[in-house]
């Protein structure tokens, strides 16, 4: 999966961010120790699914979430 972080709302577009691919695991599973771990409460996430060429499909979605997505789920 991807994870983006970091977002401001009412950053510019082009602004930073984190970006960062990953896999999910329940609480029950560890994650081996050669990769970092974040942990994301819930209800502080959202997954959209995607497919086609990258960068532009992750640029649409991006861009969609920001203007679509978001303002109507705060």
């Amino acid at each position: 999966m991807q994870v983006s972080d970091g977002l401001d709302p009412d950053a510019a577009a082009g602004s930073e961010r984190t970006y960062l691919h990953g896999i999910v695991l329940s609480t029950y599973t560890s994650a081996p120790d050669n990769l970092d771990v974040i942990e994301v409460p819930t209800g502080q996430w959202a997954a959209f699914r995607t497919s086609g060429p990258h960068p532009q499909t992750l640029q649409t979605t991006s861009a969609a979430t920001a203007t679509e997505w978001f303002p109507s789920n705060p």
